[in-house]
């Protein structure tokens, strides 16, 4: 697999759905967050509404992080921009709303790294897929994009679409270790996989490395430690604490 120069920029920091020591989880205020400690990139979640389009959001459901209840798949955009995201807090207009991806992508877009993720099973990955292309090459660059998921499918649905984007496929601690995991790779012609903090030892990573991926880890990771990635090939962190991380990086480059 050829070399993609989002992953040949170094050791990368991306801010795990922005600054969520800081601020609520994917909002612009988390975003900014994580780019004023820094960091390399921001890593989002993306879901798509009832009437189909892409929002900032983790959960299915909203109960936990908004006064709304229910699932976003079953709410329109109107009804999402209605809701108030709980605890947030920020000067900038609409800081405690759900944001939308074309609105992530005009405030951040050409700046930064983003780490797209696709949440769940969306219905319909082709329309999908071609939602997210349009909107990156509108505001953003290919180059400094990545699409990643637990779904091959629509990783797939956006291989298929632009060859040139890279994806990653996620790993975590119930995705079990065995000979077809190149299957699945291969099947979305992935570029990367990010695995999950708890699976990081030399044997898998070799694996993945010699196979010609690159690899992020995500998950709860001491930001201290992240001289052991580097040596074992890691290309990068997706954290809760991209401004301590950044530093001992710099720590780390210094040294």
């Amino acid at each position: 697999m050829k070399p993609h120069p989002v992953f040949e920029k170094g050791f990368l920091v991306l801010g795990h759905r922005g600054t969520p020591l800081r601020y609520p989880e994917n909002t612009m205020a988390g975003f900014a967050g994580a780019l004023e400690e820094g960091a390399h990139g921001i890593e989002l979640d993306v879901r798509v509404t009832k009437d189909g389009v892409p929002v900032v959001f983790h959960d299915a459901r909203l109960n936990r992080m908004t006064n709304g209840r229910g699932f976003l798949k079953s709410k329109t955009l109107s009804e999402i921009k209605q809701l108030t995201i709980a605890g947030a807090f920020a000067p900038a207009a609409n800081a405690n709303k759900i944001p939308t991806l074309e609105e992530v992508l005009q405030a951040f877009g050409k700046k930064t790294i983003l780490n797209i993720e696709i949440k769940g099973h969306p219905r319909k990955a082709d329309a999908l897929a071609e939602k997210l292309l349009s909107l990156i090459h509108r505001y953003h660059d290919l180059e400094k994009t990545i699409i990643s998921s637990f779904n091959p499918i629509p990783l797939r649905r956006v291989r298929k679409l632009e060859p040139d984007i890279a994806t990653a496929f996620l790993i975590d601690k119930n995705f079990f270790i065995r000979r077809t995991e190149k299957a699945i790779y291969r099947l979305a012609g992935m570029n990367a996989v990010h695995i999950e903090a708890g699976l990081v030892n030399p044997q898998f990573l070799y694996r993945l490395r010699s196979s010609g991926f690159y690899c992020l880890v995500w998950g709860e990771y001491d930001p201290h430690h992240i001289g052991k990635l580097i040596e074992l090939g890691v290309n990068g962190i997706i954290t809760d604490y991209p401004g301590t991380t950044v530093k001992q990086l710099e720590r780390l480059c210094v040294s």
